[in-house]
């Protein structure tokens, strides 16, 4: 995981337990050497709680806006469960590294 990002680790698993994250793992280039500290973006894949109560659609924009503000960097945020491509699915598990897991 790059540095900018583990800097961030305790506010972005605080980030993740006050909006019901179950899951959350960084993948692509921020989990690799072609990182570019001005120009790329960072990736994540997460897990939502499940529960009639539980607003995903609120919770994943804030969880997105969240990281960005966080980060000062463009943030895509897929869920797991969302990923039919099998070939992104398999390129997203080689590279993703834990951030938080409730």
């Amino acid at each position: 995981m790059h540095a900018s990002i583990e800097s961030k680790r305790v506010e972005i698993v605080a980030l993740c337990e006050r909006l019901g994250v179950v899951r959350l793992d960084v993948f692509g280039s921020a989990t690799t050497d072609a990182f570019d500290e001005v120009l790329s973006d960072a990736d994540f894949v997460v897990e939502f709680m499940d529960g009639p109560a539980f607003d995903r659609f609120d919770v994943y924009f804030s969880l997105r806006e969240g990281l960005a503000d966080m980060l000062g960097r463009p943030v895509d945020l897929v869920t797991r469960l969302s990923v039919k491509n099998p070939y992104f699915r398999e390129r997203m598990e080689q590279t993703q590294e834990l951030v938080y897991a409730a």
